[in-house]
């Protein structure tokens, strides 16, 4: 790989490994419970240096470049550069898609059929889609389809790069104009969404902010704001008025989607109410009644300047205290 690589890289950079020598530097073992791809990148890293000890510069190199594969930061949005380096310092950084040779990328290409674990399938075959000249469809394919196996859930949307991955998998099929693959995870994170509850966190919103980013869920829009509504006000029952809050203002642009203006209305009232009680709360001045803020809040909240200074100062607190949670 590049000189300019943040680690030392513990093999010579030549000759380029064989195929046999990624089949057999044990990556499996290394890969075994590691979910995204700080944690790849460390445990190949840590592996090849350990080969090269023993004298296996072979699988040495195989184990450097699994770990530069799987190091790169992924940019769903950006699909003419969806990797950065992990790492910069200065004049060095750690690897980027142009730092592998032709060599390099043609081994890769065969031997990405037959790895077996998501993350690195879908990391071997999207890298493979990006560099191989003619372009073939299959490795965004094979890159698709590995993306899509990912886990969702609230500890994995972030954790195990879910998130990540479903955008570059939609991205990508997008480019293809695969209509098939896009309604396959349209459905995939439309179940998901339909199961999370108020235990799940933000995940729910999460996975509406992807199907908003990508234009894939128009015709579900109703849906969608009526399983957002209900979680607010389950939120809002707990006790959770900062989620109840959240959830609110994105069921409010559902509606909006749906073309249930009144909806749309009635949760940014609910927000503007929440943030009401909050500054009585800090002022020690009683509340208004909930009527006189319901009839206030709808005259008020149709004027965009006056919602949206409120809630910009909502989601600035809110962001302060993820910040420092």
């Amino acid at each position: 790989m590049s000189e300019a690589s943040a680690t030392d890289s513990p093999a010579p950079p030549n000759p380029s490994p064989t195929l046999d020598d990624f089949r057999q530097c044990g990556w499996k073992s290394v890969a075994n419970g590691k979910v995204n791809g700080s944690e790849l990148f460390h445990a190949f890293n840590s592996a090849s240096h350990s080969a090269t000890a023993a004298g296996q510069h072979g699988h040495a190199r195989a184990l450097t470049i699994l770990a530069d594969v799987s190091g790169m930061m992924l940019v769903p949005d950006n699909a003419q550069v969806p990797f950065r380096a992990l790492m910069s310092f200065g004049d060095r950084r750690s690897a980027l898609p142009e730092d592998f040779t032709s060599e390099q990328v043609d081994i890769l290409a065969q031997f990405v059929a037959e790895v077996d674990h998501p993350f690195l399938q879908a990391r071997i075959a999207d890298v493979v889609w990006l560099l191989k000249r003619p372009r073939d469809p299959k490795f965004a394919h094979t890159a698709i389809d590995a993306y899509s196996k990912f886990p969702i859930s609230k500890e994995s949307w972030h954790h195990h790069e879910t998130g990540k991955a479903l955008g570059r998998a939609l991205r990508l099929a997008g480019m293809l104009k695969a209509k098939d693959r896009v309604d396959a995870i349209k459905t995939l994170v439309l179940t998901a969404f339909d199961k999370a509850s108020i235990g799940d966190g933000f995940l729910a919103i999460w996975i509406a902010r992807l199907l908003e980013e990508h234009g894939i869920a128009r015709k579900e829009a109703g849906r969608i704001a009526t399983h957002l509504d209900s979680l607010a006000q389950e939120f809002m029952a707990s006790g959770n008025e900062h989620q109840a809050m959240e959830y609110s203002d994105a069921a409010s642009g559902w509606y909006r989607k749906a073309g249930q203006n009144q909806n749309s209305t009635v949760m940014l009232v609910r927000v503007a109410d929440a943030l009401e009680k909050q500054a009585a709360a800090r002022t020690g001045s009683a509340p208004a009644t909930p009527s006189i803020v319901f009839r206030n809040s709808q005259r008020e909240v149709m004027k965009p300047p006056f919602f949206k200074r409120r809630r910009n100062r909502y989601r600035s607190r809110a962001a302060r205290r993820r910040r420092t949670s």
